[in-house]
């Protein structure tokens, strides 16, 4: 069979399976939405990737049939990752738990759909369960160091280490809670007026299968999105994590968790979203033009911190009526509040240092001392002959942030840049200022920096003049990758601040 046809069939399978997990029901669906990511060198030798999903019993055993199982290929391996796929629960019941195994195959084993060990490079295993009516993201990362790797049973492999399987969803709600997210689409600033971009939310919202009645966050003129909110309070996104409990919290620009995710649950990776949360006047001619030289006020979607989330930097947010841009939508049915904050978690602590001169672990330890805690940490950062990750021991511990809330739930989110929410305070558990850049040295967690070009590091951190190129730096208020690199300074500076982990 000749690989066009073979790809046909994928996409057959694949809108067949979308089809049935998708349909459409009266109420929002129960479900997960499943995305899969694996290192650069699976994706090379994959040629396709095999899923299977099983129901779990309540004596931990697995059903006897999967309740669906399909490869994935496209025209060339990469093209297989990412993937992501959508499990609804049978019945809406959100008391189901369900395996997930992800395999990716050599090509001997696509043609065959038979599963021989030799022709599997890798599997993960998730177990995990349901939030009712809410789409909750599982995240799959198949990682070359768990390639030959044989755990004992019950264990899994991820990120190198043996670790249990199960992945629980995050605490049930009680009561109705009204809903925000990101639109998947992105538009102009010709949206056609506030009524307008309310039916754009509202639409998205229907499609996923969401109820109630949204409306667009944005203001017209010297106005403030949030007096479009009614009496309505309390918001968490698409997978039941806590958004806001009051709008004075939306006012304020400060968020529980980044919205980020779309009304069906996919995570919205980068962009902005069109505001003028700051009252400026810069609202495209009342959302309806997209004109070039017209501007509006926009946020970026994975930030949570003030004067990001909702507005961007002073200094950088304003786009041209022309470019596309994301909405954010609420949901304005309920004042019942949202639910409370995971319980804190004991873990690794994470923190951001002030804002200080000298060497970067002499920056977190000094940080240490400001706060009074009993603990040693050091930068997490790169240098011209070591990455970031290599000047740590990575074990399963969970790093939290200093409120006891997780920021990384294992080592394969830290290695796949999936923070749950942003790093954003210091140690003493305080958010830091605008603009919350904090000094990383490379582009990835996992990369050397270099002394002389980008990514760039002061001259290993050892000059801070003004003169030299400026170095890479994260944004504390991001929870996507952008929390390790956001861009390039323009300048090395004396005084700076790192991520500080604890040892």
């Amino acid at each position: 069979m000749t690989r066009a046809p073979l790809r046909h069939l994928c996409l057959l399978l694949l809108a067949s399976l979308w089809a049935s997990l998708w349909a459409s029901c009266s109420r929002p669906r129960t479900q997960l939405v499943v995305a899969v990511e694996a290192d650069p060198s699976i994706v090379e030798d994959a040629a396709c990737y095999h899923v299977a999903v099983s129901r779990v019993g309540d004596d931990g055993t697995l059903g006897n049939e999967a309740w669906f199982s399909t490869s994935l290929r496209g025209t060339s391996p990469i093209e297989g990752v990412p993937f992501s796929f959508g499990v609804t629960a049978p019945d809406d019941d959100p008391s189901r738990r369900v395996e997930l195994r992800v395999s990716a195959l050599r090509a001997g084993a696509c043609a065959t759909q038979l599963l021989e060990p030799s022709e599997v490079i890798v599997t993960d295993v998730t177990r995990t369960g349901y939030l009712a009516h809410l789409a909750l993201p599982v995240r799959v990362y198949l990682a070359s160091s768990c390639i030959g790797l044989v755990c004992a049973e019950g264990s899994v492999c991820r990120a190198g280490a043996c670790v249990s399987p199960e992945q629980p969803p995050p605490p049930a709600l009680e009561g109705p809670v009204n809903v925000a997210f990101v639109t998947s689409a992105r538009h102009d600033g010709a949206l056609g007026g506030l009524e307008a971009a309310d039916a754009i939310c509202n639409q998205e919202a229907l499609d996923a299968g969401l109820e109630g009645h949204f409306v667009a966050w944005l203001a017209l003129g010297t106005g403030d999105p949030t007096d479009r909110l009614g009496d309505a309070r309390g918001w968490i996104r698409t997978d039941g994590r806590v958004v806001a409990y009051e709008q004075a919290d939306l006012h304020a620009g400060m968020l529980v968790h980044p919205i980020m995710l779309d009304a069906t649950g996919a995570r919205v990776l980068s962009g902005d979203a069109w505001s003028n949360a700051r009252g400026s006047g810069d609202d495209c001619r009342g959302w309806t033009s997209s004109a070039t030289d017209v501007y509006g006020v926009r946020g970026r979607v994975t930030e949570a911190a003030p004067g990001a989330w909702a507005s961007g930097p002073a200094s950088a947010s304003l786009s041209a009526c022309n470019t596309q841009q994301h909405l954010y939508c609420f949901q304005v049915d309920h004042d019942t509040g949202a639910p409370a904050l995971d319980p804190p978690t004991d873990g690794r602590r994470i923190f951001v240092s002030d804002e200080l001169s000298g060497s970067p672990d002499q920056v977190c330890a000094e940080s240490v001392r400001a706060a009074g805690l009993d603990l040693r940490a050091h930068a997490l950062v790169a240098s011209s002959t070591a990455s970031a990750l290599s000047r740590i021991t990575l074990d399963e511990r969970p790093w939290v942030r200093m409120d006891g809330q997780v920021v990384f739930l294992d080592r394969v989110n830290v290695t796949a840049d999936l923070p749950r929410l942003p790093v954003l305070l210091d140690a003493s558990a305080r958010p830091v200022p605008d603009p919350y850049l904090v000094f990383t040295g490379a582009e990835d967690i996992t990369t050397f920096g270099t002394a002389t070009g980008p990514p760039r590091t002061c001259e290993d951190w050892t000059q801070g003049d003004g003169t030299m190129p400026g170095p890479a730096v994260g944004s504390a208020s991001s929870a996507s990758d952008g929390w390790f690199f956001w861009s390039f300074r323009a300048q090395c500076s004396t005084a700076r601040r790192f991520y500080c982990l604890e040892d």
